[in-house]
């Protein structure tokens, strides 16, 4: 399945596009595709092309044009700090890919893949992904089903339905615009104050 996935994903990309990959088991086909930095999750650290934490990628800010997330959430143990190495290295403007696991998908593939030793994986609600991206300030979100044959091929499909076993979250990383800092709430109260207080009473006047 994650070959099939690979390979489906991989077809359309341009020759020049630096990708970073990572993936939830050992997808690697061989010839390597050129420009592809291949890495696999296990909990907390990286392998594949490079070794380091999960949550800690040892790659510049905004260095790469794409970044496939296969299944990387469902088996990272810090979901979210994955989440934010992953865009922190994708340049602005540029899209992110997350493989998951639809809403009616996990008991289908559990029936498949019961027996294959894969790692366990952890349920990560697609609403929450969505979310999860659009407070990281991404747009152009986008969700298409995943048709896997059970054996070798894939194909991605649009709209994605309540029983797709899997899904494709597609979203664009927005460019930070210069010279706007985001507003943060005070960090205290005014007092109240004893007293009169004018209030509104009729168009006339105020009433203390």
């Amino acid at each position: 399945m994650l070959a099939a996935e690979r390979e489906a994903l991989l077809g359309g990309s341009p020759a020049d596009e630096r990708m970073l990959w990572l993936s939830v088991a050992g997808a690697v086909s061989e010839p390597r595709a050129a420009g592809v930095l291949d890495l696999v999750v296990h909990g907390e650290r990286l392998g594949g092309d490079l070794q380091a934490a999960s949550s800690e990628w040892p790659l510049r800010d905004d260095s790469f044009d794409r970044v496939v997330l296969q299944h990387a959430l469902e088996a990272a143990d810090d979901a979210q700090s994955l989440l934010d190495e992953a865009l922190r290295v994708l340049k602005p403007e540029r899209g992110i890919a997350v493989l998951a696991v639809g809403a009616m998908g996990w008991t289908r593939l559990k029936l498949h893949f019961a027996d294959c030793g894969a790692p366990p994986l952890r349920v990560q609600p697609l609403r929450a992904l969505l979310d999860a991206l659009v407070q990281r300030g991404c747009v152009d979100l986008r969700v298409s089903r995943v048709d896997f044959d059970g054996s070798a091929q894939a194909r991605v499909s649009a709209p994605a339905r309540l029983w797709s076993g899997l899904c494709l979250v597609e979203a664009r990383k927005r460019r930070e615009l210069p010279n706007v800092r985001p507003l943060r709430a005070r960090g205290r109260t005014p007092a109240a104050v004893s007293g009169w207080v004018a209030r509104p009473t009729s168009r006339s006047g105020l009433a203390a």
